[in-house]
Formats: structure tokens, sequence, C-alpha cells
């Protein structure tokens, strides 16, 4: 609006060399570029915007982890599947126990549910057996050995995982069962 007021005027007054026609073609040429300059705007915005994101999930992926493999790893020679919390303790925070002293026996073949009020700590007794954190008191052992002996590897070979939420890929049934295992039948 002033530019068209500004060379309106120009035009109206006769003091400048810019003729009507002129001034038309001037407005083109500005209108053409409104369009570009609005998209290096959001450009620049957009690029501000990922360098934040990557910032953040810089941060999480330096983030140090706190599990470690033994110097001396044990090994399973022949899996039964007996797992056992022998007075297990853990908190997200240390003074702050989330599970106190537990103790399970799982037989192999046997099939346990946990149940309890949200926030009981059902989650993390199950993040607790793949070494998704360690425990503060007590062991848990597969086979009567104590998991932090095995390599993180190792342990988590030995299990199967099924989420809460299905998470189902834009792919074959047969690539959504097996999960990229590429030997399954």
């Amino acid at each position: 609006a002033v530019v068209l007021w500004f060379g309106g005027s120009l035009i109206l007054s006769g003091e400048s060399s810019l003729d009507a026609a002129g001034f038309i073609y001037y407005l083109v040429i500005f209108y053409s570029m409104i369009n570009p300059a609005k998209e290096l705007s959001k450009a620049a915005y957009s690029i501000q915007r990922g360098l934040a994101s990557m910032q953040r999930v810089d941060k999480i992926l330096n983030t140090p982890n706190n599990i470690s493999d033994p110097a001396h790893p044990e090994h399973i020679p022949h899996l039964k599947g007996e797992v056992r919390y022998n007075n297990v303790t853990f908190g997200y925070n240390k003074s702050v126990p989330v599970v106190i002293d537990a103790n399970i026996t799982i037989k192999p073949g046997e099939t346990v549910a946990l149940v309890g009020q949200s926030g009981s700590g059902k989650s993390t007794m199950a993040d607790l057996l793949p070494r998704f954190y360690d425990v503060d008191g007590g062991s848990i052992t597969v086979d009567g050995i104590d998991i932090r002996n095995l390599t993180v590897h190792d342990l988590r070979s030995y299990m199967g995982n099924v989420n809460q939420e299905a998470i189902l890929f834009n792919d074959t049934f047969y690539n959504n069962i097996t999960f990229g295992v590429k030997s399954a039948t």
C-alpha cells in the first residue's frame, strides 16, 4: 500500500521520470518478489528451528551411558531361562526408591503378569531385566548368573520385546512380524 501510494503520488505530481506504464511494470516486479522474500524468511526460521532440534538430539546422543559391560563377561552356555529378582531395590533418584526388596522367581516357560496401580513400578521392573537401568541393591539373575556379569548385547539377545503400543511399519506382514530378524522363518 505504501509503494502504491508513493508511486501514485510521483506519477500524479509529474516531478519524476516514472510514467504510469513504468510504475505498473515496477509493481508487477515488486509483487513477483514478495513470495520469494517470504520463503527466504521462512527458510531462515526453519534453519533456526532445525538447529535447536539438532542441539537437543545432540545432547541426548552425547549423554554418557551408565550401563557398561564387565571387563570379564560371563556367558550362559545353554539358556534355560530362569529369572530371579533377589532383594531388588531401585530408584530413578537413589533417595526415592521405586522398587524396594522385590523377590520374584520366574521359571522357564512360566507366564507372569505384573499387576498394580499406575506408577507402582511395573514397567520399571520390566526395564531392569534388559539392563536399561542397573539395580541399586540386590541382583537379577538369569540361570543363576547376575545380569551385570553379562554383556548387554548377549543379555538382550536372549529376549524378545512386546511393546504396550502396537507399532506397524508400512511394509509386509512378514517384515512387521520378523522386525528385521533376517534368519526368521
